[in-house]
């Protein structure tokens, strides 16, 4: 799509309208209410800025896939450039004219368009290039100073990839070990490809790794320093500045190291401790390079902090002339004056660059509201009004839950525990920070008997995970590291009558995949454990009476009998689960949501029963829904929020 001129033609809603409920009914007095798009939001990866002066930034979560323009010298938008479909962009790259700019993601199977494209920045229709189509999810992308643009990523890692411009073929290169998790990061001179990554050791634990590819011949050379052996977790970020790979690593814990390697002779390096926990994301303005919170001076060779007290924690930082711009995390840019030592912040909406519906990874109801979770935003929806108001979070919200007039947010990259409560004012808050090693929240649970509230977590520096628990009467955290084992994280979380029933996710096929562990919150103790044979990790659990179900990866169904501690069924229902599902409990039966389907299982048989059909649901990760005090049901079809009524009851929902 062309210039800004053209927007009106996708036919987005203005943010934050509110859609008028439409509902349909289905048998057995069931209905379905369209609730309108559960979150609407610009939610966007790095940026960089070309020789045009605009700053171009790829989108994540949105739909379609896109580069936003922005012309820096009159913070107008001026471009929307639509890719390919994919989920979200990887990574984005300036070729060293300025020319060219390169976006490229994750490709979606069955999808015949590429997941690398490129953008003439001089062509007055700004169309995006579909160059290469490879199964890859891109999270790195370098253009070398003869055009030719390296990428790599997370689903095929143990190679790169080379797009030549001038024969515009795609080829593989290099060979990385067979235990490479995943490739996060590419940098490339004359003669040499810097690849940096993660790799996965016994127990699911990761492990920087630094791989050098020599241009010509392909051969790869591991040339990690033994120092980021130590305490790296992940090579983040690589640049070559002058002569030198500024390698970025995440530590297992503060100070983390900043490595420059001489880019011609790697077994060359010098080592220096930088006080936050990584460093990435350089950008080489005049005599300095500029990076997360620090910056590096090329003639003293010293460290300093960043210059200014705004854009430290940017996404990505381009030079534009002598001044430094980040793109922030939340939807603005900061153009950073470094001899004045200013900062000019704006936001991209106020430019003129459009949102649109995210993709949601949470679902909460209750107390008149409905809210979606995604990208960087809460979506409270008015279930009266149809009002829909939008409040800023830090990072992702993996899963919610509405209780006690409160809705309970587990955050991934935003510190830990988060809450919102309607009755005030008050934006969403800090409730309590995790460790920073069990840095991926993967579901949230309350024990309404002890007044507590659970949270799975992963661990992708150490493996395995915990389960931390929130007390609310002393606002303490307990932290149990790999309550089910260093191997499996803990990915499922359900709670009842005060046990705290613990659903296992194992990547690795040498040991038990889906283990449940019943555990007490209160005490920290086990209680019991099972392998229940599932081929695949245990996506959510609930509990009707004296059963626990569950549900994996891929549709595998089975039931415990609790008293007895026997797995009483089993049942493939990968026709109506084919992924992901979550499981809720109801008006006495567990109902199931996936992707396609809203589902119930009955009490007696437990053969699923298809409610609401054709969902295909907007999600990134695991499908959710929400439940609210008239029992009626929350989550997605499409990219909109829908409301599903039974109609009425005798009984009360219970969670």
């Amino acid at each position: 799509m062309a210039g800004i001129a053209g927007l009106a033609a996708i036919g987005l809603d203005a943010p934050g309208a509110a859609a008028a409920p439409s509902p349909s009914t289905l048998r057995r007095g069931l209905t379905v209410t369209d609730l309108g798009p559960a979150a609407t939001a610009l939610y966007h990866t790095r940026g960089v800025v070309a020789a045009d002066g605009v700053l171009y930034v790829g989108s994540r979560n949105l739909e379609p896939t896109r580069v936003f323009g922005v012309d820096l010298a009159t913070k107008t938008a001026v471009s929307e450039i639509h890719l390919g479909y994919m989920n979200a962009i990887g990574d984005i790259a300036v070729d060293p004219t300025g020319r060219y700019v390169y976006a490229g993601g994750d490709h979606q199977g069955g999808v015949t368009t590429g997941n690398l494209y490129r953008i003439d920045v001089t062509d007055p229709e700004k169309r995006a290039e579909d160059i290469s189509l490879t199964q890859e999810n891109i999270q790195g992308i370098s253009v070398a100073p003869d055009g030719v643009v390296y990428f790599a990523g997370r689903w095929t890692p143990r190679t790169a990839y080379q797009w030549d411009p001038v024969t515009r073929q795609t080829t593989k290169i290099g060979s990385m070990p067979a235990n490479i998790a995943r490739l996060e990061a590419v940098a490339s001179s004359g003669t040499t490809i810097f690849c940096g990554g993660v790799v996965n050791l016994e127990g699911n634990r990761a492990q920087a790794r630094l791989f050098a590819i020599d241009r010509v011949t392909g051969q790869t050379t591991d040339i990690t320093p033994p120092e980021v052996l130590e305490v790296g977790s992940g090579v983040r970020d690589l640049n070559v500045i002058d002569g030198k790979l500024f390698v970025g690593v995440t530590a297992f814990a503060a100070p983390s190291p900043l490595v420059l390697i001489d880019a011609a002779n790697p077994s060359s390096y010098e080592m220096l401790s930088f006080p936050g926990i990584e460093t990435r994301e350089f950008c080489r303005v005049g005599d300095s390079v500029y990076f997360r919170g620090g910056s590096y001076d090329l003639v003293t060779g010293r460290l300093a902090g960043f210059p200014v007290r705004s854009g430290g924690g940017s996404l990505s930082y381009s030079a534009w002339g002598d001044k430094l711009v980040g793109v922030g995390r939340t939807g603005q840019a900061y153009i950073i004056d470094l001899a004045a030592r200013t900062v000019d912040e704006f936001r991209f909406v106020d430019t003129g660059v459009r949102p649109s519906p995210q993709l949601v990874m949470g679902i909460a109801a209750g107390g008149g509201y409905a809210y979606a979770c995604s990208g960087g935003m809460l979506t409270r929806h008015d279930l009266s009004t149809g009002e829909v108001v939008n409040f800023d979070t830090p990072g992702e919200t993996k899963s919610a839950i509405f209780y006690d007039g409160i809705v309970w947010l587990a955050q991934y990259g935003g510190g830990g525990l988060w809450g919102y409560d309607s009755r005030t004012d008050e934006p969403p808050w800090l409730v309590a920070a995790l460790p920073v090693l069990q840095n991926r929240s993967l579901r949230i649970a309350v024990d309404t008997q002890n007044d507590l509230i659970l949270i799975g977590v992963q661990s992708d520096q150490l493996g395995g995970g915990s389960l931390c628990v929130y007390h609310r009467d002393t606002e303490l955290i307990d932290v149990f590291e790999n309550p089910i084992s260093m191997a499996e994280r803990t990915r499922a979380v359900i709670c009842h009558e005060g046990i705290a029933y613990l659903g296992g996710e194992n990547t690795q096929s040498d040991s038990p995949q889906a283990t449940v562990v019943a555990f007490d919150p209160v005490a920290g103790v086990e209680l019991w454990r099972m392998e229940t044979g599932q081929p695949n990790g245990i996506g959510e659990l609930a509990v009707r009476g004296r059963h626990l179900y569950g549900i994996s990866r891929g549709g595998g169904f089975f039931v415990i009998d609790i008293p007895s501690r026997a797995i009483v069924h089993r049942a493939d229902v990968s026709g109506i689960s084919p992924g992901e599902a979550t499981l809720i409990t109801n008006r006495d039966a567990v109902y199931g949501v996936s992707d396609t389907s809203l589902f119930r299982f009955d009490p007696a048989t437990f053969a699923p029963t298809v409610m609401v059909d054709e969902l295909d649901g907007g999600w990134y990760g695991w499908p959710r829904v929400g439940l609210d005090e008239r029992g009626r049901f929350y989550t997605l079809r499409d990219r909109n929020l829908i409301q599903v009524d039974l109609g009425p009851a005798s009984r009360r929902p219970r969670r």
